[in-house]
């Protein structure tokens, strides 16, 4: 943010805040944060496409 102007408080807000909290990190790899991983999206096998050898 070189020569940017100074955030505004909302922005300030939006930054460094979710859902009223100081959003944080950390920098150990280990840390019980960084343990959920979520639900697993389903993959559908795909059909594949019809071959055209091109003879009539």
């Amino acid at each position: 943010r070189i020569g940017a102007r100074p955030l505004s408080l909302d922005e300030q807000r939006k930054l460094y805040l979710w859902n009223n909290q100081v959003w944080k990190v950390s920098d150990d790899p280990r840390d019980p944060i960084y343990r959920y991983v979520g639900p697993q999206p389903q993959v559908q096998a795909r059909r594949p496409a019809p071959h055209d050898s091109g003879r009539k």
